[in-house]
C-alpha cells in the first residue's frame, strides 16, 4: 500500500494558520467492484466511431431517399444532392429546436399561457389554411371551390 501526503490548514488559537499533514492509504480493490457485463464489453473510441459512423450513414440514406420520393426525383439525383439535404435537414431541425425553446421560455414566462397557447395554434392553423386555398387557386391543381360549367361542343 501506498501512503499519499495531504496538506491541510488548521487555525491555531491566534489568526495563524498552520499547515498538518496526514496520511491518506490508498485503497486498492482486487476485483470487480460492479458485478455484470458491464466489465465484458469495453467500448473503445475505435468502436464508438464506428457505431457513430454507421448510425450517421442510415440517417443520411433515410433522408436521401425521403426527400427523393417526396419530390419525386430519380435516386441518382438525390443522392447528388445528399450534401445540401442533409444541410437543409439540419438548418431546419435546428430552427424547430431554436424556436421551440423561445416558445417554451415565453410560455413560462406569461401570466395567460393557456391563451397564448390558444392564438398560437389559432395563427399556425390560420397560415396553413391560407397555404393550402393558395396553392389551389393555381390553374390544374383542382380548386375544390371553383364550380367547373360545361361547355357545349362547336359541330
Amino acid at each position: 500500500m501506498t501512503a499519499a501526503a495531504v496538506t491541510r490548514c488548521s487555525k491555531s488559537s491566534a489568526l495563524k494558520a498552520e499547515a498538518v499533514t496526514e496520511e491518506l492509504d490508498d485503497v486498492i480493490v482486487a476485483g470487480v467492484v460492479v458485478a455484470g457485463p458491464v466489465h465484458c464489453m469495453k467500448r473503445t473510441l475505435g468502436a464508438c466511431a464506428l457505431s457513430a459512423f454507421r448510425s450517421g450513414f442510415v440517417v443520411v440514406i433515410a433522408l436521401v431517399f425521403f426527400t427523393a420520393w417526396f419530390m419525386g426525383w430519380s435516386a441518382e439525383r438525390a443522392i447528388y444532392l445528399a450534401p445540401v439535404i442533409v444541410i437543409g435537414f439540419a438548418a431546419a431541425a435546428g430552427l424547430l429546436i431554436l424556436w421551440g425553446k423561445v416558445a417554451i421560455q415565453q410560455l413560462r414566462e406569461t401570466r395567460r399561457p393557456k391563451l397564448v397557447l390558444a392564438l398560437w395554434l389559432l395563427g399556425i392553423g390560420l397560415i396553413v389554411l391560407l397555404s393550402i386555398l393558395s396553392a389551389w387557386s393555381f390553374p390544374g391543381r383542382g380548386n375544390p371551390f371553383e364550380v367547373t360549367r360545361l361547355r357545349p361542343e362547336a359541330d
